[in-house]
């Protein structure tokens, strides 16, 4: 049971798009991007077979490639689309996190695949390269914008190298589309990697505030002193440290740590504030225990008036990004893209943030609520959304049974098919010998 004519939350979805697209190209985007979500390691041929209003796999998987270089369009117009509600939109509230996530793959010949170093497998892994920008704040979190990163060699192997560009320039090319999508949201958050003077000045360009980690062989001047930043920490006695305790978002579980700032001057992009911080575990007879494993870090910021806290809070909101990845791949099958061109890539990368938009767009609209109580978590959300679709098919199922217990054809195909001796002439007329 995948998907049939009466799903009220995919037709009101794609509705709301407005993406001037065939019916039936529509048709195959509302099939595959329910079947993402409602199948497990979803697939064309899985996906095709266990539609009701049946597609074949050959048709589903061409007319998918027609709208290949189209697909991003479509993403994007729907977060367009998603602005126009003040209640879905960006706001000055809400954090734009950028990072990288690499899409593990298992074969070498597929266009845009590579060996990149991934920071969750400490080690470099098979696999596609995205950047995306992802948007968070207190009330919902969606994708705004995202682009593949392509090595120099690999582009030279398929004729490409002239559409080389750094991740960095991707970057500063995606917080150019989210800001020109919707400025309102002011405040940016991104690793070391992403820590550039370029992307500061950008950033500074079009008014942004901005955290990040960085690196501790950066210089600075505090005081009209120079410094590296490790040489400055190394000037913070112990009693400048205060105890921070910050209670997660979504959780509501405490972490605790130990902080101490300084105002900074960094060349070419002026005055910063940079915290040093060690996280804690967990309280202990009100007190802090100190964690077995060193877990120091330091963050900069232009937001020079926050409080240590107040900073610590906003760089935490960091990790919805790793999250959103994770139940990503496990939930939607990011990784499970079999297309060898990097149209296809793209386009897959798009259906899947689709359908984690339409999950989080059903969860605002209130439609998910009649099936779980709980909906946080984007796995809650697609269990609400199969409860939803089971719901509907069992009615569709129901009422087309109901029909066929009144249709002498139905009959008379159940009775042979079941090995019982039957007049076919009975069922083929009426009562009154009128043909049916």
């Amino acid at each position: 049971m995948n998907r049939i004519e009466t799903n009220m939350i995919l037709e009101e979805f794609f509705n709301n798009i407005g993406q001037n697209l065939s019916e039936k190209d529509i048709e195959a985007l509302k099939i595959y991007i329910n079947g993402l979500i409602v199948e497990e390691e979803a697939s064309i041929n899985k996906i095709a077979r266990n539609t009701v209003d049946s597609v074949g796999e050959r048709t589903l998987n061409r007319r998918l490639h027609k709208i290949s270089k189209e697909s991003k369009s479509i993403f994007e117009n729907a977060v367009r689309n998603f602005q126009k509600d003040p209640k879905l939109a960006v706001n000055k509230n809400g954090i734009y996190i950028i990072d990288e996530h690499i899409i593990k793959k298992s074969g070498k010949k597929i266009e845009g695949v590579d060996y990149f170093y991934s920071t969750a497998d400490r080690d470099k892994v098979l696999g596609l390269s995205m950047i995306s920008v992802h948007y968070y704040d207190n009330n919902k979190e969606y994708p705004i914008t995202y682009d593949i990163f392509r090595r120099k060699e690999e582009l030279e192997r398929y004729g490409k190298s002239s559409q080389y560009k750094s991740k960095n320039q991707i970057a500063r090319e995606l917080i150019l589309g989210a800001n020109k999508l919707n400025d309102s949201c002011k405040t940016w958050e991104f690793d070391p990697y992403f820590f550039t003077k370029e992307n500061v000045k950008l950033l500074r360009s079009i008014n942004c505030n901005y955290i990040s980690k960085i690196k501790r062989n950066w210089k600075c001047t505090y005081k009209n002193k120079h410094y590296l930043i490790s040489e400055l920490q190394e000037t913070i006695s112990e009693d400048e440290y205060i105890e921070v305790k910050v209670k997660k978002k979504d959780s509501k579980v405490i972490k605790c740590f130990r902080a101490a700032k300084r105002d900074v001057y960094i060349k070419s992009i002026g005055d910063h504030l940079i915290l040093f911080v060690e996280e804690y575990g967990e309280i202990k007879n009100g007190e802090f225990k100190k964690k077995d494993k060193d877990n120091k870090f330091i963050l900069v910021t232009n937001m020079r008036d926050k409080t240590c806290k107040e900073i610590i809070e906003l760089y935490m909101m960091k990790w919805k990004i790793e999250t959103s990845y994770r139940d990503q791949d496990q939930n939607l099958s990011l990784s499970k893209c079999r297309w060898r061109d990097i149209e296809g890539q793209y386009c897959f990368i798009a259906l899947v943030f689709l359908a984690y938009m339409l999950l989080c767009w059903a969860e605002y609209k209130k439609y998910l609520s009649e099936f779980i109580d709980d909906t946080r978590t984007l796995g809650m959300k697609k269990e609400a959304y199969k409860r939803y679709c089971q719901k509907i098919y069992s009615e569709w199922y129901y009422n087309l049974n109901r029909e066929c217990k009144k249709c002498n054809i139905a009959n008379l195909i159940y009775k042979l098919v079941h090995n019982k001796e039957v007049n076919p002439y009975q069922f083929i007329y009426n009562k009154v010998g009128t043909s049916i």
